[in-house]
């Protein structure tokens, strides 16, 4: 029988986050969310070059190759004006070149805009906040996967604000996706490996106004997990000593762009161990065939669970406290309020076995004793970038009011210890690329992937729980209730009868060794009930076994809130 295809991987889909598919939020829920994470990890910033205007250099291949469609559509947001003149269907992504004639900025916020094509199919959403270098703006959305008839703007936010949406449908248009003879994919396996960490470049994307590059980092040696650009605690690639990763093209620098709404530079998720990182990036196109990426504020980190009381600290605090980690020493040295009162500074040094200085920071932050010192009091940290020795600055704090059980016990609570490692350069010629196996095991284990949600789609739609049992009725929960394991059956019996049921998730995180896989998966469903969609986000772990060739799924684990918050 044919099921319809509704497996999908989209780098867009949600942020880094993830709950049992039981624990369901309804989508303006999840929306809310992650537009929450994304705005907290990602520069909102104009992005692009160090001015933070996008150089019309960067579409220079693309006119002169008449790749961009024109389009000169406008539309009212609420007294300000927007004109889409062009759009290009790049590779990579969909760009579109418009002007706005008055405020994009609303009592809350900024102008939002998501783009569908003709079948309903989400093409993400862009800000007005990219500016190019002729004063106009630049909105940036997901690649079509085939030519649409017509495309279709929602704007919200800004002076629209968020009632009924601002739409602008783009019909009687001619478009069209870039050329195929300027666009090519690369896989790859170009690996480097240090004392502490792997990185491996694993596919490449050029299209004409920009390559995407996806990489998979991972620790190794006796590290508890890998952070990339952690020092700082940004997620986003500017760090105050500037990108953490950088792409060369024969020697010439290529500009970063976005990765996700609003974010410059990398972006990446962890495993659910923490020790593996799957990231992806975009620069402008490259010409030449002779590539090199370069990686900084690589740290392999060590758990810890220390804590210094601050109960009654009125001005300063000499801790003078040592705490081993493995092979090194933490030492705690003080406490203190800055001189304009306004900020704490908390100062430490990291030294070896043999009482050297060592590169590295250390997690740290302000908690309550509710819970045994789960209870995160929410103050912000980042490391002072003007010191050379470590700190840790933190906005000046006050016990809360009216609530005795906050105002005792709080305390510093150390919660990793990061190292950081040599910084990774990788020289890629396109030419001459190193492959595996592992590029065909791994097409092979996600089409098993793939077969699971296209299957309880088909079953769950068509109220057929046959189907389903025929090919993963093996698959036997465990004894212990609701610990997520193989609990196909009451995710099938609560759904079936949908109207529609789709499933996209984030890049997997897949392992492989000695024929066994894992895939680590953080995903959105999204299920249509009386002519309404609602969604819900879910963290599964797929394992697969190798037999006879061919990888067979053997165990499906979808996290509860307990497994991943700990509570």
């Amino acid at each position: 029988m044919s099921k319809p295809k509704v497996f999908e991987v989209r780098m867009h889909s949600i942020a880094d986050i993830g709950r049992k598919v039981g624990f369901r939020r309804k989508l303006f829920v999840l929306t809310l969310i992650f537009m929450t994470l994304l705005t907290s990890g990602c520069s909102v910033q104009p992005v692009a070059d160090s001015s933070g205007i996008v150089t019309l250099d960067r579409f220079a291949r693309a006119e002169q190759y008449e790749q961009f469609i024109t389009v000169g559509k406008s539309v009212d947001c609420k007294g300000t004006k927007v004109t889409i003149e062009k759009v290009l269907m790049d590779k990579n992504h969909t760009f579109m070149i418009v002007t706005v004639d008055g405020d994009i900025k609303g009592r809350m916020d900024y102008l939002t805009v998501d783009l569908f094509d003709g079948q309903d199919q989400e093409l993400g959403r862009s800000s007005f906040l990219q500016k190019l270098s002729d004063g106009k703006t630049l909105l940036t959305f997901e690649a079509v996967q085939q030519v649409p008839k017509e495309l279709r703007m929602e704007f919200f936010g800004g002076p629209v604000g968020y009632g009924d949406p601002v739409i602008l449908t783009l019909k009687d248009i001619k478009f069209k996706t870039v050329g195929e003879k300027y666009t090519k994919e690369y896989k790859m396996t170009e690996t480097m490996e240090k004392k502490g960490y792997r990185l491996v470049v694993k596919s490449l994307e050029r299209g004409i106004s920009e390559t995407s590059l996806h990489y998979k980092l991972a620790a190794l040696e006796d590290y508890d997990g890998i952070k990339h650009g952690w020092l700082y605690d940004w997620n986003n690639n500017y760090s105050p000593e500037g990108e953490i990763l950088s792409m060369y093209d024969s020697g010439r620098k290529l500009g970063t762009h976005l990765s996700k709404f609003n974010c410059l530079g990398p972006y990446y998720r962890l495993s659910q161990d923490k020790k593996t990182i799957v990231g992806m990036a975009n620069f402008d196109g490259a010409e030449t065939d002779n590539l090199q990426v370069e990686l900084t504020n690589i740290y392999g980190y060590y758990n810890m669970n220390e804590t210094i009381p601050i109960e009654g600290v009125k001005d300063r605090l000499d801790i003078n406290k040592n705490f081993p980690v493995n092979n090194y020493i933490v030492q705690m040295k003080s406490f203190a309020r800055e001189n304009d009162k306004e900020t704490w500074i908390l100062d430490y040094s990291v030294l070896d076995s043999e009482g050297n200085n060592v590169d590295a920071a250390i997690q740290a932050n302000l908690y309550s004793k509710i819970d045994n010192y789960k209870f995160l009091l929410g103050f912000e940290k980042f490391q002072d970038p003007e010191s050379e020795e470590p700190r840790l600055i933190f906005p000046n704090w006050q016990y809360p009011k009216n609530d005795d059980s906050l105002t005792e016990g709080i305390v510093i609570k150390i919660t990793q210890l990061g190292i950081r490692q040599e910084d990774a350069v990788v020289d890629i010629d396109l030419n001459n690329l190193r492959n595996s196996v592992e590029h065909q095991d791994e097409t092979e284990i996600m089409a098993v992937v793939s077969d699971y949600f296209d299957t309880f789609s088909w079953a769950v739609k068509n109220n057929d729980v046959i189907v389903f049992k025929q090919k993963f009725g093996y698959l036997k929960p465990t004894e212990k209730e609701g610990d997520g394991v193989n609990d196909w059956q009451n995710h099938l019996e609560s759904r079936l009868g949908v109207g529609d049921y789709k499933v996209s998730f984030e890049e997997p995180l897949i392992s492989i060794s000695k024929g066994k896989a894992i895939v680590d998966l953080i995903g959105l469903e999204k299920v249509l009930r009386s002519n309404d969609y609602s969604g819900a986000e879910f963290n599964s772990v797929f394992y697969l076994d190798k037999v006879k060739g061919k990888w067979k799924l053997t165990k499906v684990d979808e996290f509860t809130e307990a497994e991943i918050y700990g509570v």
